[in-house]
């Protein structure tokens, strides 16, 4: 619905269910509009109000039990299709706005069959143009609201799902979003960039994505969280593994999953901006496996995602398979973390509830007597304050728990208190700048996607 200020009502035309009629409201009542037909039954369009040439225009949405990407414009007696060669591609749901600063239409997101879009076009009256700002709201490209702010002289844009606030200035997005908390996300990895003194995470998913995964750079700085867009951007994903490179001073990331295939390809973040490497082994594609920085050896440590029992080896520059005795264990869905007391990765297997220690050149498993019952999605962190390892969360026998055990070198014992919350699919580091253990993202029991942050002191 829109205001149409020539004639001093608001327009309201199609929606569910088979709406394909218009309708005018003078302040007072409704008035089902004559010829308002004319742009045909759909919903989900976007529809905006051109007060330069004072018609309704109306985009996409569904029509005929499909999207469109056709134009209509209403002026007030009838709708006609305006639909141009190079329209931009079908959509829903997008947010489209008159720029008064322009004076055009601007469309932005909206949703296809493929998941949601992420583009700018602006429409003159005649002609579509693709515009290409900078950096764009990319949280959740659809479903969003918009309204002119008459002081700035620039339209904002709001996610109620997300409360992230941009602004369309007539040339490019500006971020106008309020001091940000923990961004809701799942199945995320992190690491803790110990020279920059921070936590940091990459994409990740939240259920409108519909699991393509996202692009975006989350950090905590002890105090607060600050998420954008870095100049490199990785392409989307989820379940990608993350570890600080402390000989070299930089998070690498690997791997992945859009949701349609997993990744093969190595990133490294130095603080503002992502670098991909190009080494000359690469292993192969996988998601939702582990990699942990062995400090005692200078090296990042790689393994699970593919129960193939392989451990892969990142020393900065290229990857080479580390040939065991023993196969490396299956981590689908189970957590690995370094042990700097006992200068050892350790990692545990979610199956068969086990532990494993890695040694530099094997495994062996180091099961106590007493152990946590097997349970996938739990993290894992070394706390070095107090020299133990914590296992914290996870689903145990289809239910999320939110037990906190520690590891001693020897064994298993469960923490009283318990863990932060019944959380899983999240990230847990070690602030080494503050000594404490951060725990973020995830899922809380009910499967809803959590937006705390957790210090373990």
């Amino acid at each position: 619905m829109v205001w149409d200020t020539q004639r001093g009502v608001a327009v309201l035309h199609g929606g569910r269910p088979g709406g394909g009629d218009t309708w005018e409201w003078n302040g007072t009542s409704w008035t089902s509009a004559p010829g308002g037909g004319g742009a045909g039954s759909r919903f989900a369009q976007s529809l905006a109000y051109d007060e330069a040439r004072h018609v309704t225009v109306a985009f996409g949405g569904f029509s005929g039990g499909a999207r469109r990407n056709d134009v209509w414009e209403w002026d007030g007696t009838t709708w006609t299709n305006r639909t141009p060669v190079g329209s931009p591609p079908v959509r829903d749901a997008a947010v489209m706005f008159h720029d008064p600063v322009s004076q055009r239409e601007i469309l932005f997101g909206g949703g296809t069959t493929a998941g949601t879009l992420e583009d700018t076009w602006a429409w003159d009256g005649t002609a579509w143009t693709q515009l290409a700002p900078t950096q764009w709201p990319m949280r959740i490209p659809s479903g969003l609201s918009a309204a002119f702010h008459t002081t700035r002289g620039e339209t904002l844009v709001l996610s109620g799902a997300m409360g992230d606030a941009w602004a369309w200035d007539g040339t490019t997005w500006i971020d106008r979003s309020p001091v940000e908390t923990q961004v809701a996300r799942a199945n995320i990895s992190g690491a803790f960039d110990a020279i920059r003194g921070e936590l940091v995470w990459f994409g990740g998913v939240f259920p409108q994505t519909n699991g393509a995964g996202q692009i975006d750079t989350w950090r905590w700085n002890g105090t607060t969280w600050q998420g954008g867009l870095a100049p490199t951007i990785p392409s989307r994903r989820h379940t990608t593994a993350m570890a600080f490179d402390a000989v070299r001073g930089e998070v690498v990331m690997f791997g992945g999953s859009n949701g349609i295939a997993s990744k093969n390809d190595t990133w490294a973040w130095n603080g503002s901006t992502w670098t991909q490497r190009t080494p000359a082994t690469n292993p192969p594609a996988r998601a939702g496996h582990k990699m942990a920085f062995d400090a005692a050896r200078g090296e990042i440590v790689m393994t699970g995602g593919i129960n193939d029992g392989k451990t892969w080896i990142w020393n900065g520059t290229d990857w080479a398979e580390r040939v065991t005795v023993t196969p490396a264990p299956d981590l689908s869905g189970g957590p690995l973390a370094y042990d700097p007391d006992h200068q050892s990765v350790l990692a545990y297997a979610p199956n068969t509830s086990r532990t494993w220690r890695w040694d530099g050149a094997d495994w062996s498993n180091v099961t106590p007597a007493s152990m946590p019952v097997a349970r996938f999605g739990a993290v894992m962190v070394a706390d070095a304050t107090e020299h133990v390892v914590s296992l914290i969360g996870g689903v145990a026998g289809g239910v999320p728990t939110g037990e906190h055990w520690i590891w001693d070198g020897s064994q298993w014992s469960p923490r009283a208190g318990g863990g932060a919350t019944i959380t899983y699919s999240g990230t847990a580091v070690f602030d080494s700048v503050r000594g404490e253990v951060v725990v973020a993202g995830g899922y809380l029991a009910g499967a809803t996607l959590s937006t705390r942050t957790w210090l373990l002191r």
